[in-house]
């Protein structure tokens, strides 16, 4: 089993012993503005947790037992399990790694082995599929727990009570890319290990799960939601004994995420869907297991999730849908028995994938966090605390240090245009005129490739034309190019390294305490 601890965090060192200014900014204050549609609407400008990386699960809730919402978010690309833990008033420590080393699709969190503290399951595809659980150890950090599948390709996945036994259980999506596919349900124990599988089919390709209690009988039901040939949005009554009864397809069609909620506030629950190229759909519950849908708002593009709640305090729900079309997030308030659209509320760009809901600088709105493409995990607020920061000035990029301990200004202060946090450490970004050596073991025979990023941040080599790689780290092009070569090789094994370091200048200004080197004085390097 592996065992990392947060005390293995440090502040970001910089070299040749600067003496450096204290700067006090609002530098991530979030602004509101009216909309003049309501005296309580406003808008909300975001602010990233981590400023690269392909994320695409993201979930919130109390890690470390101080009441206050944490944040774990998972990436595709560097492919790990970030977290981020809160101080009640917007502050973010630095992120803590847990070294997944896999396509993260999805986060659940669950007390596995009942130990009081809240644990992670993540689901997996690319290299490395399958379910990963890691048990929360409190200040001792976090340990691998038993795993209920080490090789199939999972997407969303689930914790919940399914039997009724006061332990929580795992629901799952399987991929069905190299399976039969299907939902699978693993009973837990308690103690954190996992059961036979009771899941309600065991055939087709689905992207997600949800869980309720649909038609009120005390027993929890899943949903799941499908792609493919026999793609569509299944429903299966449980009877609390891990038997389930199949109500049929909702509808046909390729699907995305599922959630659950109260959009229309009659007690009972409704179910909603990022599909294909449709929109989103929308199901209103009856309470009996029966459900209509709703028209939808939006009956084309591609979405990824909706989600449901009162995101402006009014008392009336709203529907957030996340769009991988680079169009943002869209919100449409619940009124007259019908949807509304809230133009801009959280802006209209860039692509996103998971989202939720949760208090998070403790002034009783919800706040959303999104899983985005490209820019880690965005966080829309409505307040938060101006910090003290020390700083230097890149010619490409401005570097501020964090505070001493685990706490952090909210953006993480080693991300900027020169270096990225990578297993908590930070990573030097690839740029134009850098010159890389990749190498690339076939069986035991290896080749090395010497490559120079072009001005417009591509390389070429044997086989690649045009990939590009500005703006990556070390780590995370190593994981592109093994994912990519996979399609040709046969369990690749890459290793790149920056041979030379061209793109980036550093300007020092500032008295020089201590150099470990030739400076004296104020200059320009590389």
């Amino acid at each position: 089993m592996t065992l990392i601890s947060r005390k293995n965090i440090m502040p970001i060192q910089v070299f040749l012993g600067l003496v450096f200014l204290l700067t006090i900014q609002p530098a991530c204050t979030h602004q509101v503005r009216p909309t003049g549609q309501h005296p309580d609407d406003f808008r909300l400008r975001p602010w990233s947790l981590a400023t690269a990386g392909i994320y695409q699960a993201v979930v919130a809730g109390d890690l470390n037992g101080d009441q206050h919402p944490d944040i774990a978010g998972g990436s595709s690309v560097p492919g790990t399990v970030a977290i981020w833990y809160g101080n009640g008033q917007g502050g973010w420590s630095s992120p803590f790694m847990l070294p997944t080393k896999g396509d993260v699709r999805s986060i659940a969190l669950g007390d596995f082995d009942t130990d009081g503290r809240p644990d992670l399951a993540v689901s997996m595809l690319g290299d490395n599929p399958g379910i990963q659980v890691w048990l929360n150890r409190g200040r001792k950090g976090w340990k691998r727990g038993p795993s209920p599948a080490e090789s199939e390709k999972f997407n969303g996945i689930r914790a919940a009570d399914i039997n009724a036994d006061g332990n929580p259980d795992l629901i799952s999506a399987v991929a069905g890319v190299d399976g039969p596919g299907g939902i699978r349900v693993w009973l837990g124990d308690g103690d954190g290990n996992w059961l036979t599988d009771v899941g309600p089919i065991a055939r087709d390709e689905y992207n997600d799960v949800a869980v309720a209690d649909f038609n009120e009988d005390g027993h929890l039901d899943v949903c799941g939601s499908g792609m493919g040939p026999h793609g569509a949005v299944r429903v299966w009554l449980g009877d609390g004994n891990g038997g389930w009864s199949d109500l049929g397809p909702l509808e046909f069609g390729n699907f995305y995420a599922l959630t659950v909620g109260d959009l229309n506030r009659d007690g009972h629950m409704d179910l909603f869907a990022g599909t294909y190229r449709k929109g989103i759909r929308i199901y209103l519950g009856d309470g009996r297991g029966g459900f209509s849908r709703l028209s939808s708002p939006v009956e084309k593009n591609n979405f990824w999730k909706a989600l449901a709640g009162d995101i402006d305090s009014d008392g009336s729900q709203e529907l957030v849908a996340s769009s991988l079309d680079s169009q943002g997030i869209w919100v449409w308030k619940w009124q007259n028995g019908g949807l509304s659209p809230v133009p801009d509320f959280y802006g209209s760009s860039g692509t996103y994938y998971d989202m939720a809901l949760a208090d998070l600088d403790s002034d009783g709105r919800q706040d959303l966090l999104a899983a985005s493409d490209g820019q880690g995990v965005k966080i829309w607020a409505s307040q938060t605390q101006v910090r003290s920061l020390a700083a230097v000035t890149f010619d490409t990029a401005r570097v501020v240090l964090p505070d001493k301990g685990e706490e952090a200004f909210p953006v993480d202060p080693k991300e900027n245009q020169v270096y990225a946090t990578i297993d908590g450490r930070p990573q030097y970004k690839i740029g134009p005129e850098d010159v890389l050596e990749i190498s690339l073991w076939q069986g035991i025979e290896e080749t090395k490739y010497t490559v120079q990023v072009r001005p417009d941040g591509k390389i070429s080599f044997t086989f690649f034309q045009d990939l590009y790689v500005s703006g990556l780290t070390v780590s995370e092009l190593d994981n592109l190019l093994t994912r990519k070569l996979g399609r040709y090789i046969r369990q690749p094994q890459v290793a790149v390294r920056v041979k030379e370091y061209n793109s980036k200048f550093v300007s020092l200004l500032g008295a020089i305490a201590t150099t470990g080197g030739t400076i004296v004085g104020p200059d320009t390097t590389r």
